[in-house]
């Protein structure tokens, strides 16, 4: 099969790593470089940096996929299949037609659950035991499409972003290659998604989320936390200093004499780490950030933190 690949982000980058050391990619659609970071430089996308890395042939899109521009481009170059992952545009039947077996997508979740832009995020912000991938054919809908294959992993109580990251990135592969195996000899079963209306969703994480409400459970805190982990940081702030909190763990119930003090007071601080009053039970962070500075252990900074955080201090 002529197989091309569309996608940009970190999840479609990886698998296409994985995915060129087995099977020959003729072409790798990707957005074009996006300025980045504070300084705002042109940066190449996670998928073109890898096609770079590589050697594979690049179609950089300009503007957008359903463009006649890459209409024309995709008619022109006539792949058998596309597949799709990360790329965030929904694309019109004009551009899904064109290929002999159409797009074909590698969600990570099983759908229909957290369809949306962060399956892998929301599915530890929800307390799953169970999440994993699906390949899907595009229809005119966001992952809505008919079922070719799933594959499942289970969530541990300790998975954080970047270690469920890596479970559904190895399950893809074999979907994947199982799926356009199964394509090729025409073999494959696609089946309808299913609808229920207590499915989860995973809609795009807003900037207040990023901000640690100590009001909450400790348990949700720590999923939250865990839930983006090194892909984007969790903050509070205290004594007017705005600090990340990269990793916590969630300890005993709080003591009768902590009952009355307010949710974000620092109760002790150890090498074990800073122990943090929630309303049923106490949040350890473990590792932080101060501004400009290296991630560390507790442990680490010890000595250095008592004009920055105190017991009886209260992170807001």
């Amino acid at each position: 099969m002529k197989i091309f690949f569309l996608g940009t982000n970190d999840f479609a980058a990886e698998i296409l790593e994985s995915l060129n050391k087995i099977i020959k990619i003729q072409y790798v659609m990707t957005k074009d470089d996006s300025k980045v970071g504070r300084g705002q430089k042109l940066t190449p996308s996670p998928v073109k940096q890898i096609c770079i890395k590589y050697g594979i042939k690049t179609h950089i899109i300009e503007t957008s996929i359903n463009s006649s521009k890459e209409k024309n481009f995709i008619e022109k170059t006539l792949p058998d299949i596309i597949i799709l992952i990360g790329y965030g545009e929904k694309i019109d039947a004009k551009i899904i037609n064109i290929p002999k077996y159409g797009i074909i997508n590698v969600h990570p979740s099983i759908l229909p659950n957290l369809r949306g832009a962060t399956p892998i995020e929301h599915a530890i912000i929800n307390n799953l035991n169970e999440t994993g991938v699906s390949i899907i054919k595009i229809d005119n809908n966001i992952d809505t499409g008919p079922i070719l294959n799933i594959k499942k992993c289970k969530i541990t109580k300790n998975d954080t972003y970047d270690s469920l990251f890596i479970k559904l990135k190895k399950i893809s592969l074999t979907a994947l290659i199982d799926t356009l195996k199964n394509i090729d000899k025409k073999t494959i079963i696609a089946q309808k998604q299913t609808t229920h209306m207590n499915r989860l969703l995973a809609p795009k994480i807003e900037k207040n989320f990023y901000r640690i409400n100590w009001n909450k459970p400790a348990l949700e805190i720590n999923r939250n936390i865990r839930s983006t982990f090194s892909k984007k940081k969790h903050y509070a702030e205290i004594n007017k200093h705005i600090i990340k909190i990269i990793e916590t763990t969630v300890i005993n119930r709080i003591k009768a004499s902590h009952k009355n003090l307010l949710s974000g007071t620092i109760l002790k601080i150890s090498t074990n780490g800073i122990d943090v009053k929630t309303p049923e039970k106490i949040i350890r962070i473990k590792k932080l950030q101060f501004p400009g500075k290296k991630i560390t252990n507790i442990p680490n900074i010890l000595n250095s933190i008592n004009n920055k955080i105190k017991s009886g201090y209260k992170f807001s």
